[in-house]
Parts: structure tokens; sequence; C-alpha cells
């Protein structure tokens, strides 16, 4: 009975080395895909709605990171310019009352050197 034992706790034994820790899973806002390409963790293009309103991101990284909006965006602004670890972020912004479409870039730059472009493209009034 205790040969059979040991045998069931080998393999979960190993299953448990092979777990990261939450700090390693997140030490990076990118990820390697099945095909070996780099990709970020979270999406990176976004399409609103011309009414006024509010995106949520999770920014999906460990460490200390900063957010900063493009200059010439004069319709939205962040909720705030840095955090610690995953947490949310969000991007207010008004309505959109011409009838081309907006664009705000969002800069995500991360304390390990990383940083990430994340595109809103904000629809006009149809």
């Amino acid at each position: 009975m205790k040969k059979k034992l040991y045998l069931l706790l080998i393999p979960v034994l190993m299953l448990a080395g092979c777990t990261k820790t939450f700090e390693e899973q997140y030490d990076s806002i990118y990820r390697i895909g099945p095909d070996g390409g780099q990709y970020c963790n979270m999406p990176v293009n976004y399409e609103i709605a011309d009414e006024s309103g509010r995106l949520s991101l999770n920014v999906l990284y460990s460490g200390s990171w900063t957010a900063t909006l493009d200059d010439t965006v004069n319709w939205a602004f962040l909720s705030r310019g840095s955090g610690t670890g995953i947490s949310w972020l969000r991007l207010y912004y008004t309505s959109n009352n011409g009838v081309g479409q907006r664009t705000a870039v969002i800069t995500l730059t991360c304390d390990n050197g990383e940083s990430a472009e994340i595109t809103v493209t904000q629809e006009g009034k149809q």
C-alpha cells in the first residue's frame, strides 16, 4: 500500500514543482504564443461607441508600471498614472459628436523596461 501511495505522490510533486509563482507568471507584460511569437498579455486595441463612458483595462503585470495618454487627446483622461501589481486602469471619455473616428494611445511602461501601446478608437456619430 505504501508503494502505491508513493507512486501517486510523485506526479503531484512533479506538477507542484512546475507551478510558477504569481510574480513569475506576470513578471512580463508579454508572453510567447504557440507559434513562438511574442504577444501582449492584455488587449492592445479597443473600439468604443460614440457616447461618453469608461473603459476598464486590467493591467497584467506584477511590478510597478506607469500609464500615459497621448498629449493631443483632450476628450479622455486616465483614472491614474501609475500602479503596482495587477490592477485596474480606467479611461474616461466624452461623447464624440463628430462624424469621424478619433483615437487615443495609452502607453504602459513597466519597471522592467517593457512597454506597450494600447490604442482606443472611438466611433463618430453615424
